[in-house]
């Protein structure tokens, strides 16, 4: 009979996702883990939650839905610091209101523009997990279409997330917006030089 750990493996592997197994976690930091070495059952699912996780982080934010995107992805007190070129930039964003805030204005005049911005997410790592936390990143690529339809790469870059498991789910509760390029502002907006209007 086929036992658990391989049908996650397997269901994994059909998905792409090489997160299972003894290297799928850089590091397995708390020893009171509970679950076994790296790549046993619970272990594996808390892998595949959190890159699902991730992987799903731009499709309410890209389809106007800021308020569902930031329930959904975040905690209450998520903190998002931002970095262009590797330097820090801006003031923090702290607390799930102030990210729905943030994020609001920019998502309806790309709508009102008629642009279609897209964060697309690469490359996912769990880099370690615990029992309710655990640090992953990712490379991310955002595109945006305009009326014409010839779609432009805005910038690319990376997010790295520090997650931890509130009520069965994992959340992001900080994370480093870290972008190679300024991204650009949506038509008849005034650029702020300290802030970068994705997320």
């Amino acid at each position: 009979m086929t036992d658990r750990r391989t049908l996650l493996a397997a269901t994994a592997a059909s998905a792409g996702l090489a997160v299972l197994g003894t290297a799928g976690v850089a590091a397995h930091n708390d020893p009171g883990y509970g679950y076994g070495p790296p790549g046993g059952a619970q272990s594996a699912l808390d892998q595949l939650a959190i890159i699902t996780r991730i992987n799903s982080y731009g499709f309410d934010y890209d389809a106007g839905r800021i308020v569902a995107w930031a329930t959904s992805m975040f905690t209450a007190d998520v903190v998002l610091n931002k970095e262009l070129a590797g330097n820090p930039i801006g003031q923090p964003i702290v607390g799930r209101d102030a990210l729905i805030a943030y994020s609001t204005p920019t998502a309806a005049a790309w709508k009102k523009a008629g642009i279609q911005r897209r964060h697309s997410v690469a490359s996912v790592r769990v880099l370690s997990l615990a029992r309710s936390s655990a640090t992953a990143d990712c490379y991310m690529v955002i595109t945006s279409t305009p009326p014409t339809l010839q779609t432009e790469l805005a910038t690319s870059g990376f997010y790295r997330f520090n997650l931890v498991k509130q009520r069965g789910a994992w959340l992001i509760k900080s994370y480093i917006l870290g972008l190679d390029g300024i991204p650009g502002s949506p038509p008849g907006t005034v650029r702020n030089p300290n802030e970068l209007y994705d997320a």
